[in-house]
């Protein structure tokens, strides 16, 4: 499953182009950069096969009204200056219709503004970060924001916590954090001690 990350983003693109797109021979080129490369490069791959497989199996059962897509990949090494760079050349160069994000929300932050400018639809496939889609109306994100699914697993930990100790819980959010404020820090159980019994 972990492995189809960028199926999510590349579906939601085309989405968005289907009731514009004209039956012609050039394919709808569609971009997309991850980080390839580096030490969140198996995360970065693990999007760009997603992708790929969305592609195939998109153009296996005739493309959008009969045109076939390509993706156009970079590798933005998880680095925000090379995300910019690949976006600014999947626009300009590459001439895409639309653009996915396989990387983390560091360098989808930054880019976003890019896309938005240039009136591109930009999707984040995975990225959590809660200042990424109000970059403007071309930009959208796939998933729940950082905060959101901080706030789940917050609940998650804090019913770990009391299984395991038998007594009441909490964890709580730590601020700052590069995704909105999603990681977690654990009340120990020392701490949970005075909190009473858990509930059967």
């Amino acid at each position: 499953m972990k492995r189809l990350m960028g199926y999510v983003g590349l579906p939601a693109a085309l989405a968005l182009l289907t009731a514009g797109a004209a039956h012609g021979q050039e394919p709808l080129k569609i971009g997309m950069h991850a980080m390839l490369t580096g030490p969140l490069a198996e995360v970065g791959k693990d999007a760009q096969f997603g992708a790929q497989v969305a592609v195939a199996l998109l153009n296996e059962s005739g493309g959008v009204r009969g045109r076939k897509v390509e993706l156009v990949l970079y590798d933005d090494q998880a680095k925000p200056a090379e995300a910019i760079t690949a976006v600014r050349r999947l626009i300009a160069r590459d001439r895409v219709v639309a653009i996915v994000s396989g990387s983390i929300s560091g360098t989808t932050k930054a880019v976003a503004p890019v896309a938005q400018e240039a009136k591109v639809p930009y999707i984040a496939a995975y990225a959590v970060h809660p200042e990424i889609a109000p970059a403007g109306k071309y930009v959208f994100a796939n998933s729940l924001y950082g905060p959101v699914q901080g706030r789940a697993g917050q609940g998650v930990q804090s019913l770990e916590i009391t299984k395991m100790t038998g007594k009441v819980a909490a964890a709580t959010l730590a601020p700052g954090s590069a995704c909105g404020g999603c990681s977690l820090v654990l009340a120990s159980p020392q701490q949970a001690e005075t909190k009473g019994k858990a509930p059967t």
